[in-house]
């Protein structure tokens, strides 16, 4: 659950622009593994419908932490003399010693120069760090062209995480700060969400991470930020993902994947809905129910062909989340969403809730690639490829 800073400062009658910082509440944690940066891969946190849930699908950053618990802010700061955590340490300096010059100089000079937005962050940094305290400095994390900090904070009676991002400037290798919000990166959307999450370093310590027999298991690698190939730490998603033609009629858990989606279309081909929205999850049977009461025929029709005319032909296999991709006479390429519930049966998932997946697995890249003999051909991994993979090469 997220707490803004924004919310906050709004005591002090100060327009600020989204702050680079959001706390998130959590419950406390005893112990986490340290060392020096080095890469590890994530559960992507996918939100039914709401409710978060953990899949097998992963994603690979970088990640250093500092100490069993995170370090206090002094023990950190005595220590920042070298790059990255210096920067923290003086982005810091700036804000408490309400210093407007040296802040912009470290400030992002494309991506956080904008002096209407950074005078408002400014004057909402200067003023919350009169009454913040930081506790911890868990970690930082690099991926793409950012770095990113976690420190554990308390203000007033709510103590959490913020995090502070900063951004390459080009290929200086030079880091700049980013001062308020110029467009969340999707690894760092997936990476908060693990972060915040029942399985995150927030809420769990250990924190889960993806283990090397299910990383063993994958059979696909996409880079997430595609656009910039100067990137030393190009963040990936590791996926598990098979042609249906190619996986033989009885392997489980396809074989009951593709009866499930046979038998919703045979319920709506002669008309029982009701058959037909029993397979829902419990959230998405009310919202496509709801919908159905209030819709006219013709919409109805039209919702049932589309449905009927798919034909399954690729599957990504996070469990419990099953992300299939399907032909339609008319549309194209359709994805639709799984998950398998506590006894083990298939349920079409977030039939009407868009997520943060959606931006990966409904995305055109992602649409385009699937399109043609060979879907997803180009984003294989060799065999042992990902086992002898040593970094981000």
């Amino acid at each position: 659950m997220f707490f803004s800073l924004v919310n906050v400062t709004e005591k002090y009658h100060s327009y600020i622009y989204i702050l680079a910082i959001s706390l998130l509440l959590l419950a406390q944690y005893s112990t986490v593994r340290a060392g020096e940066a080095h890469d590890v891969r994530v559960p992507l946190i996918f939100s039914l419908e709401g409710i978060d849930i953990k899949t097998s699908a992963c994603v690979l950053v970088k990640e250093q932490v500092y100490g069993m618990k995170g370090v206090t802010w002094q023990g950190f700061r005595d220590k920042a003399q070298e790059f990255p955590e210096n920067l923290l340490k003086e982005t810091i300096g700036a804000m408490r010693n309400k210093n407007s010059k040296r802040l912009q100089e470290l400030t992002h000079p494309t991506l956080g120069r904008n002096s209407q937005k950074f005078g408002q962050a400014a004057i909402g940094y200067f003023r919350v760090f009169s009454d913040l305290t930081i506790n911890q400095v868990w970690g930082s994390y690099r991926f793409d062209d950012l770095l990113v900090f976690f420190l554990k904070i308390q203000l007033a009676r709510s103590s959490g995480f913020a995090n502070f991002r900063y951004s390459l400037v080009g290929e200086t290798g030079v880091y700049g700060f980013l001062p308020y919000d110029s467009g969340q990166s999707l690894t760092l959307q997936f990476l908060s969400g693990w972060f915040q999450s029942d399985w995150g370093p927030a809420k769990s310590i250990p924190p889960a991470y993806c283990t090397p027999f299910l990383l063993k298991e994958m059979t696909h690698k996409v880079e997430l930020d595609y656009t910039n190939s100067h990137l030393k730490y190009s963040s990936r998603l590791l996926l598990i993902g098979s042609p249906l033609k190619e996986i033989s009629k009885d392997r489980h858990p396809y074989n009951e994947l593709q009866n499930k989606i046979s038998a919703l279309r045979k319920a709506l081909q002669v008309g029982n809905w009701e058959d037909y929205f029993a397979e829902f999850t419990e959230r998405g049977k009310k919202r496509v129910t709801d919908w159905f009461q209030k819709s006219k025929k013709e919409e109805r029709q039209k919702y049932k062909d589309s449905f009927i005319n798919q034909e399954p032909f690729f599957v990504f296999n996070a469990a419990p989340l099953f992300v299939v991709y399907t032909h339609t006479r008319s549309n194209g390429v359709q994805v639709i969403y799984f998950v398998k519930d506590r006894n083990g049966q298939f349920l079409l998932a977030n039939a009407a809730y868009a997520t943060t997946a959606d931006r990966v697995f409904k995305s055109q890249r992602f649409i385009n690639e699937a399109t043609g003999d060979k879907p997803f051909e180009k984003w294989k991994i060799s065999q042992g490829g990902l086992v002898q993979e040593e970094g981000f090469r």
